[in-house]
């Protein structure tokens, strides 16, 4: 059998399912919160089955992280032209996806799942957030092209963090206070990394 024709097999994926498993989980996650968004509730409220779902995502954590945050696979990560611009552009995004209460709500229940589920933890692990890691790979590649990092091995991980958690910390652990600014937090991470 020739490679195209088993790219081609199967049935294409339906973007209305897709967008169907969304809309009910961020009806149930506004409604019913976290514990009350259950694959049962989500199919149901969508009108698919559970097939078509697990097709898409491995578990509700997978799945409300992917509505929530970001689908499973990113495209390219911002290019700005400098490192402090992209970290600007990555932790903008971060910041608008948790200012959203319902998002912030979920992905603590969620957070307290992981704890409790190391499997569970793994598999965002393997799927998700590697995505994210390789978007910071890929602008620290660029950034050392350009000579805005110093010597020496920088951990994307790390960056990851460095980027994502004074904001996450801030929405889910001090609801009202002052979240950082992208600008605040991009700048501090580009001036550690700066030679």
């Amino acid at each position: 059998m020739e490679a195209s024709s088993l790219l081609t097999r199967g049935r294409p994926r339906d973007s209305r399912v897709d967008s169907a498993i969304r809309d009910a989980v961020l009806e149930l996650l506004a409604t019913s919160g976290y514990a009350g968004t259950t694959i049962d509730r989500i199919t149901a409220q969508a009108g698919v089955g559970k097939a078509a779902l697990y097709r898409r995502w491995q578990s509700k954590a997978e799945l409300v992280f992917a509505v929530v945050v970001h689908p499973i696979a990113l495209g390219p990560p911002p290019d700005t032209g400098s490192l402090e611009g992209d970290l600007t552009a990555v932790a903008a995004i971060v910041r608008d996806r948790l200012s959203d209460a319902t998002a912030a709500a979920a992905l603590a229940a969620l957070a307290a799942e992981l704890l409790s589920a190391p499997e569970i933890a793994d598999a965002l692990d393997e799927r998700l957030f590697a995505e994210e890691r390789r978007w910071l790979e890929e602008i620290l590649t660029r950034a050392r092209a350009r000579g805005e990092l110093r010597t020496g091995p920088v951990e994307p991980s790390l960056v990851r963090q460095a980027v994502i958690g004074p904001i996450a910390l801030a929405v889910l652990f001090s609801p009202g206070a002052p979240v950082p600014t992208a600008n605040a937090v991009a700048g501090l991470v580009a001036h550690g990394l700066s030679p």
